[in-house]
C-alpha cells in the first residue's frame, strides 16, 4: 500500500511540471481509454470504484483532477500503477488489422464478438457474430448510454423492452439508454452485426 500511496502522489503531482488543465486532459485521455481497453462501462467503474458517475466522467473529459485516493481507486480496477499511468502514450490507431482486434468467444450464446479500439483519437465499436441454432446472447442487456446496431449478414432478432424486431442486412436499429435488449438468432445461419456506442449523447443522460 505504502508503494501505491507514493506512486499515486508522484503522479498527481506531476501537474506541477505541465499546464495543469493540460494535465487533467491527459489523465482524463489515459483513463478513458484504458477503461474501454477493459471494456467497461463507466457505469461499471462507478460501482466497482465507489465514484459517481458524474465524478469519473468529470475525471475523464479533463474537467477535475482526481484525488490521490481516488486516483488509486481507479487505477486499482484499471491494472494499473498510478506510475504507470502517468508514463503510458496514448497514441491512436490509423488501421486495425482483423488479427490485432480484441476477440471475446461466448460458447455458451454461440457469440464472437471482436472489437475494434482506435485509442483516445475514436470510440471503439464492435462486429458480433451470433451462430445459427436458435442462440440468444447475454440475459438482457441495459446500457446508461445508447447504442446502434447495424446488420452486416445473415438475420438477427432483437428483443427490446420485451417487442421483438427481426432485421436482414442493411438495417439499422438505434437502442435508447436504459432500455432493456437482447440479440436472438432464430434462422439457421449465423449473423454478423455492427454495433457501437452513440458516445455524443452519454455525457447529457449521465448528468
Amino acid at each position: 500500500m505504502p508503494d501505491t500511496e507514493s506512486a499515486a502522489r508522484a503522479a498527481v503531482s506531476e501537474s506541477d511540471s505541465c499546464n495543469e488543465g493540460e494535465f487533467r486532459l491527459m489523465l482524463g485521455r489515459k483513463l478513458k481509454e484504458l477503461r474501454k481497453r477493459k471494456l467497461l462501462t463507466i457505469t461499471q467503474l462507478s460501482l466497482y470504484t465507489g465514484l459517481s458517475v458524474g465524478y469519473l466522467s468529470n475525471v475523464e473529459r479533463g474537467q477535475t483532477s482526481p484525488t490521490v485516493d481516488n486516483l488509486r481507486k481507479i487505477c486499482d480496477e484499471l491494472d494499473v500503477s498510478p506510475a504507470e499511468l502517468i508514463t503510458q502514450k496514448v497514441e491512436g490507431k490509423s488501421i486495425i488489422r482483423s488479427t490485432d482486434a480484441q476477440i471475446i468467444v461466448r460458447p455458451e450464446s454461440g457469440m464472437t464478438i471482436m472489437q475494434y479500439d482506435f485509442g483516445a483519437v475514436a470510440e471503439p465499436y464492435s462486429v458480433i457474430r451470433l451462430e445459427a441454432g436458435d442462440f440468444e446472447a447475454d440475459p438482457e442487456a441495459m446500457h446508461p448510454f445508447p447504442e446502434v446496431c447495424h446488420v452486416l449478414s445473415g438475420e438477427l432478432t432483437l428483443r427490446i423492452e420485451g417487442e421483438e424486431f427481426r432485421l436482414v442486412p442493411g438495417d439499422a436499429m438505434l437502442i435508447r439508454a436504459n432500455q432493456r435488449h437482447m440479440m436472438l438468432n432464430c434462422s439457421d445461419a449465423p449473423c454478423e452485426s455492427l454495433w457501437y456506442q452513440t458516445m455524443r449523447y452519454v455525457v447529457t443522460s449521465l448528468a
